[in-house]
């Protein structure tokens, strides 16, 4: 084939340079996302109850529906901003919708993100390390706190609805298999999807 040109080769190498430098630096924990230190006596807890900002529209998973938002409270502690995803309970108690900009209430339990446990599994800390967060919330109950959505998040919040009603009106027009499938293919995700489907 034809060579790589002289333009292309310091690109190339340069290319390959930064890449082994993102290694390097993750390796070294550069990326990490630590742990708040206000949550820890937390972790313990049985129940507890944030408040926070809903950052996400919903995605829907086995184990709830799945947002990411930004915590600033728990009970009477201000906390410093941190980001958590979030799995509010299928059978949650008080509000199930929530939108993009509210502010909210979450009561359920907090723990540390899951490391891989074997290759080819979820390496759950990796993947809230890419989204900025190291905390984890399964949600039993919601409560919004404001419903009121501010302008910048209007965008984001239309966009949410209209998401949620296409995914509720096909899972109510067709069998829930076919539904997982349609679902993933045109609002990309595959959340509803049985393993083998997936």
């Amino acid at each position: 084939g034809m060579p790589l040109s002289y333009f292309r080769r310091p690109l190339v190498g340069l290319t390959a340079l930064y890449a082994g430098l993102i290694g390097l630096l993750g390796s070294r924990g550069f990326f990490a996302v630590p742990f708040p230190r206000a949550l820890e006596p937390f972790l313990r807890a049985e129940t507890v109850r944030v408040e926070g900002t809903v950052l996400t529209g919903f995605s829907r998973k086995r184990g709830g529906d799945r947002y990411w938002l930004r915590l600033d409270r728990t009970g009477a502690i201000t906390l410093p901003s941190s980001k958590a995803m979030v799995y509010l309970s299928h059978k949650a108690r008080g509000e199930r919708r929530l939108r993009p900009g509210q502010r909210v209430a979450l009561t359920g339990r907090l723990r540390r993100a899951l490391w891989l446990r074997h290759p080819g599994g979820f390496d759950e800390a990796a993947f809230l390390r890419q989204y900025g967060a190291a905390v984890v919330f399964h949600a039993r109950a919601a409560e919004i706190l404001d419903a009121r959505i501010p302008w910048r998040w209007r965008p984001w919040a239309a966009g949410e609805a209209a998401h949620r009603s296409m995914h509720e009106y096909f899972l109510r027009r067709f069998p829930q298999d076919r539904a997982g499938v349609i679902v993933g293919l045109l609002l990309g995700y595959g959340g509803t999807l049985r393993p083998a489907d997936a």
